[in-house]
């Protein structure tokens, strides 16, 4: 009879070790699979920061070597009379490549008659282009200008928003969008809140 007892508790005892061992090799492998994994996503993180840092610092070499416009009022103009006003701007290329095909680009090209400007009093229909650009290209430091007359003679101040778009040596196309101001009365030339977005990729 003790024989018997002992043989079943040996059994319930080996039953339940086997038991255990199976749970403990089970938990071991999926803490192996989890680390496995871990390690994996953790390789991945780094492979992708890594391509996102690299991606970055191309973008901002090319930033600095793409052609890139600024205002420059330096070498701008405006005249004031009593029947309209006439703004000359001027814009710099200070990338380190040449610009080609520039042209002024309109807010809303599928439109029969195409918005070219936008007025900060919402005047759009009175300013039109006097003398398109001067030239189509611009090298590295080089100005190109073009002149616009508003008849919005009855305020005082307007800021006014315009976009040019031009391509580069291997025929990558951008965008600019700039915004220009201007004071009749006190200032009687152009504010000096202005604004030159930076080029934007439309097409590679």
């Amino acid at each position: 009879m003790l024989d018997t007892i002992l043989a079943i508790t040996s059994f319930i005892f080996s039953c339940f070790t086997l038991f255990q061992t199976h749970k403990r090799d089970k938990q071991n492998k999926e803490f192996r699979d989890w680390q496995i994994d871990f390690n994996t996503s953790k390789e991945n993180i780094r492979l992708v920061e890594k391509q996102n840092d690299l991606i970055l610092a191309q973008l901002n070499t090319r930033v600095g070597l793409i052609p890139h416009f600024h205002l420059a009022l330096e070498k701008s103009d405006i005249i004031f009379d009593s029947k309209c006003t006439i703004l000359k701007i001027s814009l710099i290329n200070v990338g380190k490549e040449c610009a080609c095909n520039i042209y002024i680009q309109p807010f809303d090209e599928d439109c029969k008659i195409p918005t070219y400007f936008l007025s900060q009093t919402g005047s759009t229909k009175n300013i039109v282009i006097q003398d398109y650009l001067n030239q189509y290209y611009a090298l590295p430091k080089e100005f190109i200008y073009f002149k616009i007359s508003t008849t919005n003679i009855h305020e005082n101040t307007d800021f006014i928003r315009f976009k040019i778009r031009y391509y580069d040596l291997i025929d990558n196309l951008y965008e600019q969008e700039f915004k220009i101001g201007y004071d009749c009365v006190f200032l009687k030339g152009f504010n000096l809140n202005y604004y030159s977005g930076l080029p934007q990729l439309i097409k590679k």
